[in-house]
């Protein structure tokens, strides 16, 4: 069951006119802004239906119904949740078509209340109500009984579960383990668990005690009580994660209000949470508010990200976030975070071209181990830095630019160039430094390509192959000469290290109607090679196979590259699918 989109118009800072409006619903929708900006009143006002909606009786009846009905007719919303005292509060809630069984449509909740009045109307897209009757009140008790709220104080104290609140605050946290426990459904949650806090944990619950088994030092095992000894971070991760394993086992759809998780969950474990929310509870929609831009770097496809601010007339208004630079920087000033409080990645991949950037993106994205995520400009990203301009980079020197200013660990990759075992003097420089001290030995790998430039990784075969792909004529002021590329048998690109591509590929052209082809053209086709390797990478990769990645000093600088990657952003493997 899915929200598609939310308006609600006279809700505490919502004012009467705009209001505040969600649109396009994601799976995963991230609300931000500063404090005191209407994040809060939204999941407030969402939790107000569930209470308005709620029905404690099991068994749904005409009875209850009518019950219900007087109930939520002369329920009046206060004064200090009204914008305007005398005014109403508006809404209309559209769920996509699923939400009913028996109807194709998307339903759309219309609610109008106030300090005299409420009417409530649901209507499918097609015009037909559905409101005051018995068939609409169950529809709207199935509804708001499927979204939950955890509040932002939440605890594991199971002598409130009477009071029975509406939304979750860890009052049924016993009694959903217990349910877990009895499904044997423990093991899983433990591997859960154990996935976010990347150590072996064990849950167990016995008499209304929840047990925590932790391995701490090699086999030893300490069976830390939850309540007294657990971390509060680790409390709430195991509650939440309770709640989901338990709406998933009853297979029963849920809208998952979440305020501020990164209260008191660590970024590396909010991460991991995020990354299960992503993968594993696939059937749920969840609402976050949040001022953790470790949160926000994990949004994807599934995720929608809304941005919360002020009208001239003090109330909220709301606007969905794209990828443009000027809203990221906006999300920034609204976090409070600043450039010089971020560093620009977990990890730099420092390349002397753009070619540089497309074979080396393909090659780690063709070798990722199964079960990792990985994502150019989320886990690493390329910056270059032009050939002989690496003399100006250095590592803890006051004269250079040091690399550890953009990123804590840096790949740095530096064509070989001279032949046999000579190195360019930055390079040998750069090298030293990075052997003398194995502390950045830890955070720098320097890959120095085997052949004289990147291009040297390349088969021979793979470059004739993308070769006609590229633009085949040399204009001249008599007109233009057509060329094409021949392959002597005798030649190959790959027989020595030192070949240069351009000047090696340049040769093999000639001209297609058998005449000579003069040296000012050969030149003109090298120049055109090395000005557009980025044009020659993005053809050569359309040929590339699998089979290339047979060299192992080629396949030990990219594992180097993915590991230190993988290493960098705290990445694991989980059974979370399962």
């Amino acid at each position: 069951m899915f929200l598609s989109e939310v308006t609600i118009k006279g809700w505490k800072s919502f004012n009467r006119n705009e209001g505040f409006v969600l649109e396009d619903l994601k799976p995963i929708n991230i609300l931000i802004g500063p404090n005191n900006i209407g994040k809060s009143n939204f999941m407030k006002y969402l939790h107000d239906l569930m209470l308005r909606f709620s029905v404690t009786s099991e068994n749904l009846s005409s009875d209850t119904y009518i019950e219900w009905l007087d109930n939520v007719q002369t329920q009046k919303i206060s004064r200090t949740n009204r914008w305007g005292f005398n005014g109403y509060v508006y809404s209309k809630l559209k769920f996509r078509s699923s939400v009913l069984g028996d109807d194709k449509e998307d339903l759309l909740i219309s609610l109008v209340h106030g300090y005299s009045k409420n009417v409530i109307s649901l209507t499918n897209t097609s015009g037909k109500k559905r409101a005051n009757s018995y068939s609409a009140f169950k529809v709207c008790n199935q509804i708001f009984n499927s979204f939950d709220l955890v509040h932002s104080i939440r605890d594991a104290d199971v002598s409130r579960e009477s009071k029975k609140p509406v939304g979750y605050d860890g009052s049924s946290f016993i009694r959903q383990l217990e349910e877990l426990h009895s499904n044997n459904h423990l093991i899983k949650l433990s591997e859960l668990l154990s996935y976010i806090l990347n150590e072996r944990i064990i849950v167990e619950i016995f008499n209304n005690r929840v047990n925590i088994k932790q391995n701490r030092f090699m086999d030893e095992v300490d069976s830390l009580e939850l309540t007294e000894h657990i971390g509060t971070g680790v409390s709430e991760v195991l509650m939440i994660l309770t709640l989901l394993e338990f709406r998933r086992m009853n297979n029963k759809p849920l809208i998952f209000l979440l305020e501020e998780p990164e209260l008191h969950i660590h970024p590396t474990m909010l991460i991991r949470l995020m990354d299960l929310i992503n993968k594993r509870y696939t059937k749920f929609q969840f609402f976050i508010t949040t001022h953790s831009n470790v949160l926000i770097d994990q949004l994807d496809t599934n995720c929608g990200l809304y941005r919360l601010s002020k009208n001239d007339d003090g109330s909220s208004k709301v606007e969905k976030c794209t990828n443009s630079l000027m809203i990221q920087r906006n999300l920034l000033d609204d976090l409070g975070v600043t450039p010089a409080q971020l560093l620009l990645s977990n990890l730099v991949i420092w390349i002397e071209g753009p070619s540089d950037r497309i074979y080396i993106k393909k090659w780690i994205e063709d070798n990722i181990p199964g079960g990792y995520k990985i994502k150019e400009g989320k886990h690493y990203r390329f910056q270059m830095y032009g050939g002989s301009n690496l003399t100006h980079y250095g590592i803890d020197e006051e004269d250079l630019v040091d690399i550890f200013t953009s990123s804590s660990y840096s790949i740095i990759v530096c064509d070989k160039d001279l032949p046999d075992d000579k190195l360019k003097k930055a390079v040998n420089n750069l090298k030293d430094k990075i052997d003398s001290d194995i502390e950045i030995k830890k955070r720098v790998f320097l890959w120095i390509t085997e052949g004289k430039e990147i291009e040297n990784y390349v088969p021979h075969d793979c470059f004739i192959n993308a070769m006609p792909s590229l633009r085949q004529r040399i204009n001249t002021a008599s007109g233009p000469i057509y060329v094409q590329i021949k392959n002597p048998k005798s030649l190959n690109f790959n027989a020595k290290p030192e070949y240069e591509f351009d000047v090696f590929f340049s040769n093999l052209f000639v001209r297609s109607d058998g005449k000579r082809m003069k040296k000012e053209f050969k030149n003109r086709i090298k120049r055109g090679l090395s000005s557009n390797k980025t044009d020659v990478a993005i053809e050569v990769l359309k040929h590339w196979q699998l089979s290339y990645y047979d060299k192992e000093n080629f396949l030990f600088d990219i594992a180097s590259c993915i590991n230190m990657i993988i290493k960098t952003s705290n990445l694991k493997t989980s059974n979370c699918d399962d």
